[in-house]
């Protein structure tokens, strides 16, 4: 009889992490807090991914003065220290858009200045440390493992749609510092095998207006290679 028991306990913890799908694979289970703590675990393996970030709204600046604005922002990451991004901002209330790079390996981050088109250290007035849109170490795995109230939304092209609401310290992290001193909902749609995210959504303020954030996440563990500027 004991040894039935025991059995069946381990069945239904078994049950609690994973669940089987149409085509044999083991898929997350339809829980939120299940779901979050995979997806924290499955980042903590991911060792380099392609990210593009694309606000829209009400305009999000990359520098203190609020001259220049993201359009959207496409780059690498190698964990845990090298990221590269091609950023498009608009400058000029919008009238002019140039493209601007950045480069962070180890200690050092460059940008291209957009007047000279050169490479040059990081000006310290810039949030554009390409590192932080995707840092699974400080950022996107405690922002999963720290989101309050988890909830499974349902399945989504594939994907499945978890919403929470994450912290203010987490959110500064991965917008680089462009989104300050706000706790906001998020939703995140994960891979129900793998549990790696591959979209998040989320809403800022800034000034009493809203911009609204994708970050869109792919080539998980692809090989790249990130060189300082020349």
């Amino acid at each position: 009889m004991r040894f039935r028991i025991r059995i069946l306990v381990a069945l239904s913890l078994a049950t609690l992490t994973a669940c089987t799908g149409s085509d044999g694979e083991e898929q997350l289970v339809t829980d939120g807090p299940t779901i979050a703590l995979a997806a924290a675990d499955a980042l903590n393996e991911v060792e380099s991914v392609t990210f593009t970030l694309t606000p829209s709204g009400a305009p999000a600046f990359i520098d203190a003065s609020g001259a220049m604005a993201v359009v959207s922002a496409k780059g690498r990451a190698i964990v845990p220290d090298a990221a590269d991004a091609l950023i498009v901002v608009a400058v000029g209330g919008g009238a002019l858009k140039t493209e601007v790079g950045a480069v962070a390996i180890g200690d050092e981050a460059w940008w291209s200045n957009p007047l000279t088109g050169e490479f040059e250290p990081l000006p310290p007035e810039f949030n554009i440390d390409p590192r932080q849109f995707f840092d699974p170490q400080n950022g996107w795995r405690p922002l999963l493992l720290e989101l309050a109230e988890p909830t499974f939304v349902g399945e989504e092209d594939g994907l499945y749609h978890l919403s929470g609401t994450a912290s203010a310290e987490r959110i500064a992290v991965v917008t680089a510092g462009l989104v300050q001193d706000q706790t906001i909902p998020i939703d995140v749609w994960v891979d129900p095998v793998t549990a790696l995210p591959h979209r998040v959504e989320f809403t800022a303020t800034f000034d009493g207006n809203e911009t609204n954030w994708l970050l869109e996440l792919s080539g998980y563990n692809e090989d790249y290679i990130i060189e300082p500027p020349v």
